[in-house]
């Protein structure tokens, strides 16, 4: 089912244009498995301020990536946010009037945002709506056509794609495989063995590929089809 998430809710609301990624009760958990959370923090360890080793840099800025999920739509809020880490947070100095250290932080501010951009999924409302003008018959649409069986059964609040990817990820591990979702069995949620049951027709139209790999072939698809 697709409803509105609220606030009172108890999620963790973060903007993705047009819409939200709520996580669960604890979000940097969540997180974990959201390939947003992934580009970002992998940019702050190309980043790197502090000069920490590579083998370090993966884990040290990740208390930063969700309040730059936060700014994602607008790139100078990125600036802002990666300049407050380095004067505040981290406690460096920083001339802003600098061209040269200006610009580093524009650089990174740049890949985050562009970077987030290119991820982001297509709504489902659109995504609905160009299946429905598509003719074709497809292994992209019949695939399409099951994730939004999936979306639609999930008996959660979900509003975006990015909410249903959360969703099964926490449901299974971070490991959403026709294996693991075949072994799946809670007669107390009906509708979740529902939506399970279109996400494995969904991978069996493309064997080959992952979960993540088939839901953006689907919204990279149907994103260029007019």
């Amino acid at each position: 089912m697709i409803t509105t998430v609220t606030a009172d809710s108890g999620q963790l609301l973060i903007p993705a244009a047009d819409a939200y990624i709520a996580f669960g009760s604890n979000p940097l958990d969540d997180m974990r498995f959201n390939k947003d959370y992934e580009i970002v923090n992998d940019i702050l360890a190309k980043w790197d301020p502090i000069g920490v080793p590579d083998t370090d840099a993966k884990t040290e800025y990740t208390d930063y990536v969700h309040r730059l999920l936060i700014k994602r739509d607008n790139l100078n809020d990125l600036i802002e946010e990666l300049e407050t880490i380095i004067t505040k947070d981290i406690g460096l100095e920083y001339n802003a009037d600098n061209q040269e250290e200006k610009e580093h932080t524009i650089k990174y501010a740049t890949a985050i945002f562009n970077e987030l951009k290119n991820q982001k999924l297509i709504s489902v409302n659109e995504l609905i709506d160009k299946i429905e003008k598509d003719d074709t018959g497809t292994e992209i649409k019949r695939a399409a056509k099951r994730l939004i069986d999936a979306i639609n059964d999930w008996p959660t609040n979900l509003t975006t794609i990015e909410d249903f990817i959360s969703e099964m990820k926490n449901e299974f591990g971070g490991q959403v495989s026709k294996k693991e979702l075949e072994k799946y069995s809670n007669l107390n949620e009906a509708w979740k063995m529902e939506s399970t049951t279109s996400t494995i027709e969904m991978l069996d139209v493309f064997p080959g590929k992952s979960f993540d790999e088939i839901i953006k072939d689907i919204s990279d698809y149907y994103k260029r089809l007019v």
